[in-house]
């Protein structure tokens, strides 16, 4: 069935239910559930709980919020202004970055304004908020009715995400045969681009299913080893461009980079085959990355340690790192 589909079954259905509930339950003007509903679908079931849920709260705080702005404590004209300049201001700050601070100025100027002219009281804070917990739990129930997962997607954006990383270390390793003077490197801004929509997606999963967060501490540590490959690359380039190499050493570096192009291949197509079954790792490219890029560090001069150390410490952690991804990954599809 198509995602579509989907939510148009799931939004017509919630409508009737809320219509049904609030004709039996005898309420005055009981619009505010069919519009919270209206406003809470989303294209997935995490996103779409995790709206109900937020949307529930900040209603409950905005709301009692803006009742003691607007009943209580009566501010005068300029402090009116200076109110409904902030709230006005922060609501559409927050709009792409955060959906719960967004909704909670939303809320509080609402109810600000209804004070303002005389249409609020504590009475109908207690109604808006009732219909609000009634439309988002309508919300989470009937999600759970022709569900749209965030599998799929999570690993489509992660196979960019892998192969962006890829294209970055041949990057990397291009920069070692070029003068560093006239290379430049290549923007970042795609890799961080693809990474927030994996953690946005990642924050939608949590609340997939409420009650087994199993599967999203699991997430949270991809997502974590994903945030340190992208910094230990950065870190691995700049080492390498403040580092003289021999021509020995060049070509041990490009076989490591190499080798962690390998290893990041295998882990692509283990998610495009989304097989069930564990990576070989009888050739694990790690232990040939570690032997052919480190072993020749202990015999080099004192006086070129510490370049060396760097280098080594960040190769070190990309395997490790990528080591950590393999397996969370494996989890994912084993439990997806």
């Amino acid at each position: 069935m198509l995602s579509s589909t989907r939510i148009a079954l799931q939004v017509t259905l919630a409508i009737f239910i809320s219509e049904v509930i609030m004709h039996f339950s005898h309420l005055d003007k009981s619009y505010w559930c069919p519009m919270t509903i209206l406003y809470l679908f989303s294209s997935g079931q995490g996103e779409s709980n995790s709206r109900a849920i937020y949307r529930l709260l900040t209603t409950i705080v905005a709301g009692i919020l803006g009742t003691l702005f607007g009943v209580i404590f009566h501010p005068n004209f300029y402090e009116y202004l200076i109110i409904i300049f902030l709230c006005t201001y922060f609501m559409f700050y927050y709009l792409l970055r955060s959906y719960a601070w967004s909704g909670f100025y939303g809320v509080f100027l609402i109810v600000f304004l209804y004070c303002s002219i005389g249409s609020w009281s504590v009475g109908f804070l207690v109604m808006r908020v009732y219909e609000t917990g009634m439309g988002a739990v309508i919300v989470i129930i009937v999600s759970l009715l022709f569900p749209i997962k965030e599998n799929c997607r999570l690993q489509t954006e992660l196979r960019s995400l892998l192969e962006l990383i890829n294209n970055r270390i041949i990057v990397i390793k291009e920069s070692l045969i070029c003068d560093s003077s006239d290379f430049e490197i290549h923007s970042f801004s795609q890799l961080i681009g693809v990474k927030k929509k994996i953690h946005s997606i990642i924050n939608n999963i949590r609340y997939e299913n409420l009650f087994n967060q199993k599967r999203y501490f699991v997430l949270l540590r991809l997502k974590k080893t994903l945030n340190v490959i992208l910094f230990e690359l950065e870190n691995l380039y700049l080492s390498l461009e403040s580092s003289s190499l021999s021509k020995e050493e060049l070509q041990k570096y490009e076989s490591a980079l190499e080798m962690l192009i390998l290893y990041n291949q295998r882990t692509i197509e283990y998610l495009t085959l989304e097989s069930k079954s564990e990576l070989s790792k009888s050739d694990a490219p790690r232990e040939r990355l570690e032997f052919e890029a480190l072993e020749f560090l202990g015999r080099d001069n004192q006086d070129r340690v510490l370049d060396k150390s760097k280098i080594q410490l960040h190769i070190r952690s990309l395997l490790f790192q990528q080591d950590l991804m393999t397996k969370w990954i494996e989890k994912i599809v084993e439990h997806r």
